[in-house]
């Protein structure tokens, strides 16, 4: 029986695993990129100062002259 089952669903199998697949990917890229200390979210702010991802330059003093 459970042979059966599994023919008449191996499509649907499939389709779960590759998508299972890209969801881990997608975390362990996402998990990376954190640990790097990159924003996740934003394309343009490479871990700087970033208005909506709450990330923050260090702060640079000014030179003394």
């Amino acid at each position: 029986m459970p042979v059966t089952w599994i023919t008449q669903n191996l499509a649907t199998i499939i389709i779960c695993l590759v998508l299972l697949v890209v969801l881990i990917l997608v975390i362990r890229y996402l998990v990376k990129t954190h640990k790097k200390g990159n924003c996740v979210g934003c394309h343009g702010c490479s871990g700087g100062s970033c208005c909506h991802c709450n990330h923050t330059a260090p702060r640079q003093t000014p030179e003394k002259k």
